[in-house]
């Protein structure tokens, strides 16, 4: 199993970020965004919410998956600050599913929150059809306390409110 880490923008990580994950429509359908068109749509992203003081200055930050060994940039963790609570979102490049990554980056993720961030709780609104994003939380230790109907609007899937999961976590 690869060692991973979690770290803030560095120039070049968008090429990769943009090929298997921004910039892909498979791996955005659960986003609540439109896929990235352009490598810079992916650049400009990470330079405003990937840096040391982006949660502070946004109440949102960014930070890059990578494989510990090279710095390959991995995938995505989103935090957003959400009351007295942090909000997690997660995201795997096209090319390292299904290898554990996602789980290994939540738990670090966690951590960080936990230990740095000093936050009681932790809550992630995963898509009721994302069976992955599911199973990862459930493995890191988050509890599912039900649904929440018409949440956000997936423009991937399409332009419907979709249901979501609430999961949570707590020191």
């Amino acid at each position: 199993m690869k060692k991973i880490s979690l770290r803030f923008y560095q120039p070049g990580d968008e090429l990769v970020l943009f090929e298997d994950y921004t910039g892909d429509a498979h791996s955005s359908r659960f986003l609540a965004r439109e896929v990235h068109q352009t490598i810079d749509e992916t650049r400009c992203m990470l330079l405003k919410l990937s840096t040391e003081d982006s949660f502070r200055r946004y109440e949102k930050s960014v930070y890059i998956i990578q494989e510990s060994n090279t710095g390959k940039p991995l995938g995505l963790i989103t935090l957003v600050s959400f009351n007295e609570s942090v909000e997690l979102h997660f995201g795997i490049c096209k090319t390292c599913r299904l290898q554990g990554i996602a789980s290994l980056a939540v738990g670090c993720a966690v951590s960080y929150i936990f230990n740095e961030l000093k936050c009681k709780s932790i809550l992630c609104f995963p898509d009721r059809d994302n069976e992955g994003a599911r199973r990862v939380l459930e493995v890191c230790g988050f509890q599912c306390f039900g649904e929440i109907d018409q949440f956000y609007k997936a423009p991937q899937i399409s332009g419907e409110l979709r249901t979501v999961l609430k999961f949570g976590l707590q020191v």
